[in-house]
């Protein structure tokens, strides 16, 4: 380990220095409260009287000149520069100027900012482009990528702040000229240089300016840097992350909760917190690549989890209704379950599941939904007991000791996380506060399920996003309207799941139907697309009186019983 070398950050970052990444490093992680934290602190000190010199922090390098701790601080300051030459020129096309000061401060940062086939800092091959390419960012580039150009953007946003006052070009090239030289000096950083055995030590403990190292991108150098095969180990990494990539290419929010499933279905139950040091412990043994090959499994079927909609080839494979258990589990937000159910669709079925195999997985689903609903009514869905019946059964499953759904069944009694009867569970359903004010979604993905089950031709039912929640009893009737109902009585049969129906109507249908009385809207409706079962049952209806919302949420429960048996 050499001595510790005091550096300007420009100066660190000039052409020819050579910085890189190694491979395992994160991209930009920073967000928009630590690039103002950064610009506050840095203009803090540029117009200190006089100004002072400012300390921004330690900047670990390998031998091999690979940032090992320091890589956010390198890149928001490579995008300060970048955005100081660009009102540099800006000043200069203005009006009349000083040549020589627009020389002298473009002077400040050109050689940092210099393009060559190496580039000075190469974040990422994907985030190479947002640094140092004019032009602007890519529509398909990564979702690192868009934080730098956010962050970029804000930067500029601050600097045309700091501008405002200095109405003339030359004012604004005198300003841009100091803060050019304030970074190239007096912003400073102190560089250590460690041997590369010491490197990857230090990436996983150091942290940066309060962005604390993600579990992903801990698990991605740990694995990486483990491998025997560093460029197979990167690929199988990025098919890992592809696998979880949304509609919209974004995929880190789900890699952290992916993660920790994984690991409870695999492994143990963990934390957060503890995950990296769980999972390293628990993967020492096993081949770099291997484990890489094992996450790329998960992924894959975590995101058929995440986003059955989108997998839709799979849920056919399995069988009816899979799909559609799923995507309730998710409006109703028990991710809970997906420990247990990465574990079903992963080893439940077998490494080459027959047919026998997908009808036991199938069954599986369709019950753990089933006991999760009724969970839900008695409140036992949530919380850490519940996730470790969860944690466990998976564990079982992987293990091969649960071989059916009557163990699975055992196992949630065992844990008092299936308790009620059938006459329990229908009264509990008949209270449960599905609706809410300001929240439907749990409500109309009941009622959904309700209507699935109604329908002997499952393909009859419309996509859920086309259909709405309509209170027939209006939350804020106009005066003289729905006079049977008190304002009391609003407070509670408004927001009864017999008080709504789905409808499957034009754009803005719930603006049409509004306020009006029942007989108004059945007419309304009538003149849609076919409604569904229970819809259709509604509209039989002659009066909507409180009588009719407590003996239709009475048929909703008993019908929910039917759907989701024990």
């Amino acid at each position: 380990m050499t001595s510790p070398d005091r550096k300007g950050i420009l100066a660190l970052l000039d052409h020819g220095s050579d910085l890189e990444t190694p491979p395992f490093q994160r991209t930009f992680a920073w967000g928009g409260q630590q690039i103002d934290e950064f610009w506050a602190d840095l203009k803090r000190a540029i117009d200190a009287q006089p100004s002072n010199e400012y300390f921004l922090g330690l900047v670990v390098l390998d031998s091999a000149n690979q940032i090992q701790d320091g890589q956010q601080r390198l890149a928001t300051t490579l995008l300060l520069a970048a955005e100081i030459s660009k009102r540099i020129d800006r000043a200069k096309v203005a009006g009349a100027h000083d040549v020589q000061l627009a020389n002298d401060a473009t002077a400040t940062v050109a050689s940092t900012l210099r393009q060559s086939p190496s580039a000075p800092l190469r974040i990422s091959p994907q985030d190479q482009g947002v640094l140092l390419n004019r032009a602007g960012i890519r529509a398909d580039l990564s979702e690192s990528t868009r934080r730098l150009d956010a962050a970029r953007s804000r930067i500029g946003q601050h600097l045309d702040g700091d501008l405002t006052s200095r109405p003339t070009p030359d004012a604004r090239l005198g300003r841009l000229k100091q803060w050019g030289t304030f970074l190239r000096s007096d912003a400073y950083v102190v560089v250590l240089r460690v041997p590369p055995k010491d490197a990857h030590n230090i990436f996983e403990t150091l942290n940066t300016r309060g962005v604390r190292l993600s579990n992903g991108d801990l698990v991605k150098s740990h694995l990486i840097s483990k491998a025997s095969d560093t460029s197979l180990a990167i690929t199988k990494w990025n098919e890992v992350t592809d696998a979880l990539k949304d509609g919209n290419g974004r995929y880190e929010k789900d890699l952290e909760t992916f993660l920790l499933h994984y690991f409870g279905s695999r492994y143990a139950h963990t934390t957060k917190a503890r995950f990296f040091a769980d999972y390293r412990k628990a993967t020492e043994t096993i081949d770099a690549l291997a484990a890489l090959d094992e996450l790329i499994e998960s992924a894959k079927l975590y995101r058929t989890l995440a986003a059955p909609e989108d997998s839709v080839n799979t849920w056919a494979k399995i069988g009816t209704g899979t799909q559609q258990a799923i995507e309730l589990l998710n409006a109703l937000k028990l991710k809970q379950l997906r420990y247990i159910l990465l574990a079903v669709l992963r080893d439940f079925a077998g490494k080459r599941p027959t047919k026998t195999g997908r009808n036991r997985q199938r069954n599986a689903i369709l019950k753990l939904t089933a006991w999760s609903i009724r969970g839900l009514v008695d409140g036992r869905t949530g919380g850490g007991d519940a996730e470790r019946t969860y944690i466990d059964g998976a564990l079982e499953i992987h293990r091969g000791n649960f071989k059916n759904v009557a163990q699975l069944k055992a196992h949630f009694r065992k844990h008092d996380m299936l308790t009620l009867n059938d006459q329990e569970f229908e009264d509990r359903f008949r209270s449960f506060p599905f609706d809410r004010p300001n929240a439907h979604t749990r409500s109309r993905a009941i009622l959904y399920a309700l209507e699935y089950q109604k329908i002997a031709t499952k393909s009859g039912l419309k996509p859920r996003d086309t259909l709405t929640v309509e209170h027939v009893l209006p939350k804020s009737p106009a005066p003289g309207q729905w006079r049977e109902f008190s304002e009391e009585d609003r407070a509670s049969y408004t927001y009864m799941l017999g008080n709504l129906v789905l409808i499957d109507g034009p754009s803005g249908a719930n603006n049409q139907l509004a306020n009006k009385e029942w007989k108004d809207k059945k007419r309304l409706i009538r003149t849609w697309s076919q409604q569904t079962p229970l819809t259709v049952d509604a509209l039989k209806s002659q009066r909507w009186t409180k009588k009719r919302i407590r003996e239709r949420t009475s048929d909703l429960a008993k019908l929910a019983v039917r759907t989701w048996s024990a």
